[in-house]
């Protein structure tokens, strides 16, 4: 007797997702230090951290983690620029593992856009030896007696650069080519928003130690005369200069979207010009979006009116130590005029946790 074959159907495997996350703002004054942490559909976690502050806040970052995650291990740490309000912590971190200290967590990988990588000779005034050249861009990265570069290449801790680009696919509904932003494999939910490879090479040449500058940042705000209209938030706003740091403009421009219409933003310290020089597909990709890290700690001198009215965030969180420093009471009253909630940790010096339900000694923060 001859059995009957049962018809079956081979399951689709379901694709990896996000199951839950949390972002956390840590306060380290007038700096930036963000964890995004999250776990996947088949129960693997990832941890983020965002920028480190400066050297001082590295082992109040390392006590953070340390606390409040089972298995403290940075999976990625990013350097949003080479400025050591961002890099300065990571310094620190790095040294512990270097010295094998008992409280060490270990980082199993860097993005870091490198001007080394992206600077010729040819391009810099009064020609330099190519030796010269590369030693004065590291020197962007030291750290007291430390360098973050030479402590990342001692540890053999991979590191790569990180761009903006399109992929072209075929549109499920017209057939028609188009371009789209290119999303992360590693990371879920992480799309690189900018810069290009094209705009960091343009400002790579003046990414050196000896063009640092001293930031020199107006205060002045709104008179009480001032009234909002549908286009112009903030006429102190509008009219501050962009900012003019090329390493602020430098700023690596990353999405976070763990599930649909939830779309975070996080801009380092990047201005109005750097978003302009993002890709088409980039741009549409973040309009109208979820929650904004607010660029350099609230300076007026890297939003404007237009670019608020794009992005539109509902939430927007402000790393800063106070008033003046560099955060200006402008930008939060701009924010404010679209309907945005805006929180700074400029009046509490707490910590702020996004999407992370309870949590021991944390309460309901109060936005501005």
């Amino acid at each position: 007797m001859i059995g009957k074959m049962q018809d079956f159907k081979l399951k689709k495997p379901q694709p990896l997702r996000i199951v839950d996350y949390h972002i956390e703002m840590l306060s380290v004054g007038a700096a930036d230090s963000f964890i995004i942490y999250y776990s996947d559909s088949k129960g693997c976690n990832k941890l983020i951290l965002v920028d480190a502050g400066n050297y001082k806040d590295g082992q109040n970052i390392i006590n953070h983690v340390r606390k409040y995650y089972s298995n403290p291990i940075i999976d990625l740490a990013i350097v949003t620029h080479p400025d050591t309000d961002h890099f300065g912590g990571f310094v620190k971190i790095l040294e512990k593992i270097k010295d094998t200290e008992d409280d060490a967590i270990p980082i199993k990988q860097f993005w870091l856009n490198n001007p080394q990588n992206h600077v010729k000779v040819t391009q810099v005034q009064n020609e330099i030896k190519k030796n010269t050249l590369a030693n004065r861009v590291a020197r962007l990265f030291d750290q007291g007696e430390s360098n973050l570069l030479d402590l990342i290449e001692s540890l053999r801790i991979p590191i790569s650069d990180k761009f903006a680009q399109p992929i072209f696919c075929k549109d499920k509904v017209t057939g028609k080519i188009v371009a789209k932003p290119s999303k992360e494999r590693d990371f879920l939910g992480l799309t690189i928003i900018g810069l290009t490879l094209g705009y960091f090479e343009k400002l790579a040449p003046n990414m050196r130690y000896d063009n640092l500058k001293g930031y020199s940042y107006d205060a002045k705000d709104d008179d009480e005369a001032f009234k909002p209209t549908a286009t112009c938030l903030s006429k102190a706003l509008d009219d501050a200069n962009d900012d003019g740091s090329v390493h602020n403009q430098s700023s690596l421009i990353f999405m976070f979207e763990p599930e649909k219409g939830k779309k975070y933003l996080f801009m380092g310290d990047a201005g109005v010009e750097a978003l302009a020089n993002i890709p088409q597909c980039h741009k549409k990709a973040i309009k109208d979006i979820y929650w904004l890290k607010v660029p350099h700690h609230g300076s007026k001198h890297n939003l404007d009116s237009k670019t608020i009215l794009y992005l539109h965030p509902k939430y927007a969180y402000i790393s800063s130590e106070k008033q003046g420093h560099y955060l200006n009471q402008c930008t939060i009253n701009a924010l404010k005029q679209i309907g945005c909630k805006v929180y700074s940790t400029h009046r509490r010096k707490a910590n702020f946790l996004e999407h992370g339900g309870e949590r021991e000694g944390y309460t309901t923060a109060t936005p501005e």
